[in-house]
C-alpha cells in the first residue's frame, strides 16, 4: 500500500492499493469493440445527492431513456461509505442499468452531459466516473469487477488511466502520486466550484 492522505466530502483516503500502479485495462471505453457495455450489466450504487441531481433533470432525460423517473432507482440505504451517508442504486432495465444508452453505446447520463454543455462529471455517479477504482474502509484500490471484464489487462495501467478524475475529486496534488513503493500526502480537496452541485435551472 502506498500512502495517500486525500478527502472528498467524508470519503477519507488514507492509501492507494499498489495494484492500481501495475494492472491495466482499455480506458477507451467506446473504442473497446469487444464487450459490449458488460460494466453497465448490473446497475451502479449511486450517493443520495447524486440520484437527486439526477431527478433533477427528469424533465428533459425522461424523453431519452424513454423510462419513467420512477422506475430508475431502488429505495435508498444507509452507507457511511458515501459522501451524504445514503446510497441508492440504479435498476436494472433489459439486461443493463436504467441509464445504458440504448441507441448507442455507454452511459446516457454522460452523453446527455455533453449534450447540454455541462462537465458530465457533475451527473455521472462518481462509482462509474472512477471506475475501475474504487474505493473501502479509507483505501483506493481495483474493483473486483474488472476481473470479469474483457477491458482487463491491456491498455495503460489503472492509476494513469483516471488520474484526472482522481484529480478531479480528491484534489491536484493527488494525481501526482506515483508507484514503486513512492509516498505522497496531501489535504487538497475538490474545488468547491467542481463539488457536482447542480440544480434544474441549470438545464433550463
Amino acid at each position: 500500500m502506498i500512502e495517500a492522505v486525500a478527502s472528498y466530502l467524508n470519503i477519507s483516503i488514507k492509501a492507494v492499493d499498489e495494484n492500481l500502479f501495475t494492472r491495466k485495462y482499455s480506458a477507451d471505453c467506446l473504442g473497446f469493440l469487444h464487450c459490449e457495455d458488460i460494466c453497465c450489466s448490473y446497475g451502479c450504487d449511486v450517493d443520495k445527492s447524486e440520484r437527486d441531481r439526477i431527478l433533477a433533470c427528469a424533465d428533459k432525460l425522461e424523453p431519452r431513456l424513454g423510462i419513467p423517473a420512477s422506475g430508475w432507482f431502488d429505495d435508498e440505504m444507509k452507507d457511511e461509505g458515501y459522501p451524504s451517508g445514503f446510497v441508492v442504486r440504479t435498476r436494472v432495465y433489459r439486461h443493463k442499468c436504467v441509464f445504458h444508452d440504448r441507441k448507442a453505446r455507454g452511459c446516457l447520463l454522460h452523453h446527455f452531459a455533453n449534450d447540454e454543455g455541462i462537465d458530465w462529471r457533475r451527473l455521472k455517479p462518481m462509482v462509474c466516473t472512477i471506475f475501475p477504482v474504487t474505493w473501502e474502509k479509507g483505501r483506493l484500490l481495483t474493483s473486483p469487477f474488472l476481473d470479469e471484464l474483457p477491458c482487463n489487462g491491456c491498455g495503460e495501467c489503472i492509476f494513469d488511466a483516471q488520474k484526472r478524475e482522481l484529480r478531479e475529486f480528491f484534489g491536484d496534488r493527488f494525481g501526482n502520486l506515483s508507484g514503486g513503493g513512492q509516498s505522497q500526502t496531501t489535504t487538497d480537496r475538490l474545488n468547491p466550484d467542481c463539488m457536482l452541485k447542480m440544480n434544474k435551472e441549470e438545464y433550463e
